[in-house]
């Protein structure tokens, strides 16, 4: 049988970075007020797919995914002085992220020796391409005793994307003879990717105080580099069967077989 699992997300993440400072002095009948607002917000927003279907003596599903990312930053800020009120309003301009993600998994449960040894392999491999939002540049008002003036501005571009190969095998084994009161079982989890990110800057254009161009700059410095990591997860522990199909789990969680990071122990309730 094949099984189809998808959909379509979106998110907002928002950070507030604003404040007020109000000062006054009743002696001298001044004051002095601040009003800064800095609102920064994050979109996401993508696709997903999966398609599960048998094939041997497993199911092999692919996936894809792809992600899109931008941001959005507003400055607002207001100084009042005895009544002399200076303002700015700046709109920051944002390149979006995007993400592409394209692999598969295959499941495999074995049992060579009837029901009492079990053995469950996942391998995995997934190509990642990703691309972060950046900052463009920024247009800017500023207001101060009835005259305005506005100006905009290149910010230059850096750039920072990315291609990964993500390779996961995922195993399992469980080992409980008939006549035996408790079960033994063993996990693990490796994991090796290579990584290759590059960053790109191009400086910004050169600009006067006004904030007019004067000069366009060209100049874009690239820095690439390569990368290799591998992790490995392994987990060892034994079960022990109760009635109606409840069952004790005991575990040792860690990277070997001697270096243990966490003691794990769960009862397992059939939901039936």
């Amino acid at each position: 049988d094949f099984k189809h699992n998808g959909g379509i997300y979106f998110g907002t993440e928002s950070t507030n970075n604003s404040y007020l400072n109000n000062e006054n002095d009743t002696t001298a009948d001044t004051y002095y007020k601040q009003v800064y607002d800095n609102i920064d917000k994050e979109m996401m927003y993508g696709v997903f797919y999966d398609l599960t279907f048998p094939l041997g003596a497993g199911e092999l599903t692919p996936h894809i995914k792809i992600d899109m990312s931008n941001n959005k930053n507003e400055v607002s800020y207001s100084e009042d002085t005895n009544g002399t009120e200076t303002t700015y309003d700046v709109s920051f301009d944002y390149k979006a992220g995007f993400d592409f993600a394209l692999g598969a998994r295959y499941f495999v449960d074995l049992r060579p020796s009837n029901d009492w040894l079990l053995f469950r392999l996942q391998p995995e491999t997934e190509y990642v391409y990703r691309s972060d939002p950046y900052q463009t540049g920024y247009s800017r008002t500023d207001k101060s005793v009835g005259v305005s003036v506005e100006t905009s501005a290149d910010r230059g571009i850096n750039k920072i994307y990315s291609n990964e190969v993500l390779l996961r095998l995922k195993s399992a084994m469980e080992m409980k003879p008939e006549k035996w009161f408790i079960g033994f079982q063993m996990g693990s989890e490796i994991n090796l990717m290579w990584k290759k990110q590059m960053n790109e800057f191009r400086f910004p254009d050169t600009t006067d105080a006004a904030g007019a161009v004067t000069a366009n700059n060209d100049t874009t410095l690239s820095v690439n580099y390569i990368d290799w990591t591998s992790t490995i997860d392994m987990s060892y522990g034994f079960y022990v069967p109760l009635p109606d199909e409840y069952r004790l789990d005991f575990s040792l969680n860690g990277q070997n077989l001697f270096e243990f990071e966490s003691v794990a122990l769960q009862l397992i309730v059939p939901l039936n």
